[in-house]
């Protein structure tokens, strides 16, 4: 592939030729679209597990659309293809990790597409609202509780905005999320409430 080709023109000509030559499946819209049988059938992810995991989380109600079992430029099937496997076997996620995230001693839980409660960004309406693409519970080296958001991109230049400030909201005089949110109060709480259900479990 030429070098003079954007990174995203360079991606998705890849992605046509692995689907073409490795999964030897037809295209669907695009070239890097795989069709409705070959979406339905997880073509999309490198793991079954990865695929379960992207399937359980479409069940589970927002977060997960049709795009990303059927487009091979999608971010999150990229998310489900790298972390879902790490997400059940957490010690091996926590030496992928710990070069990349100082002071991590271990990582106790993985969720992809984890959906906030409405209170701590006051963003969630509906199959609206912030999600965090990966949100990650580990200690550190005292046992002390940490939690990483990340948000994973493959092609696409920007990062995602609170739902509340797109289409003009603040200038309808609607409801938008703030610029700083301190969400350590609500997170303890929180914690503290789904914890009490869990003897020896550490707050965060």
């Amino acid at each position: 592939m030429s070098t003079e080709l954007g990174y995203r023109a360079r991606a998705e000509a890849r992605q046509r030729e692995y689907r073409a030559r490795v999964l030897d499946v037809a295209y669907g819209r695009y070239g890097h679209f795989l069709t409705q049988k070959a979406a339905d059938e997880g073509r999309n992810f490198v793991l079954p597990e990865a695929f379960d995991a992207a399937q359980a989380r479409q069940g589970a109600g927002k977060g997960v659309a049709r795009r990303t079992f059927e487009n091979m430029l999608s971010s999150q099937a990229m998310c489900f293809n790298v972390f879902a496997p790490l997400s059940t076997r957490l010690e091996l996620a926590g030496v992928v990790l710990r070069p990349f995230v100082p002071g991590l001693a271990a990582v106790k839980a993985i969720a992809i597409e984890h959906t906030p409660p409405a209170d701590i960004f006051n963003d969630q309406s509906g199959l609206g609202g912030v999600d965090c693409d990966l949100f990650i519970e580990g200690t550190n080296a005292r046992g002390e509780g940490l939690v990483l958001v990340i948000e994973t991109k493959f092609v696409e230049p920007e990062f995602s905005v609170c739902g509340f400030k797109k289409a003009g909201r603040a200038e309808k005089g609607l409801r938008v999320c703030p610029d700083d949110v301190a969400p350590r109060a609500h997170r303890a709480q929180r914690w503290q409430r789904r914890d009490a259900a869990r003897p020896g479990a550490a707050h965060l």
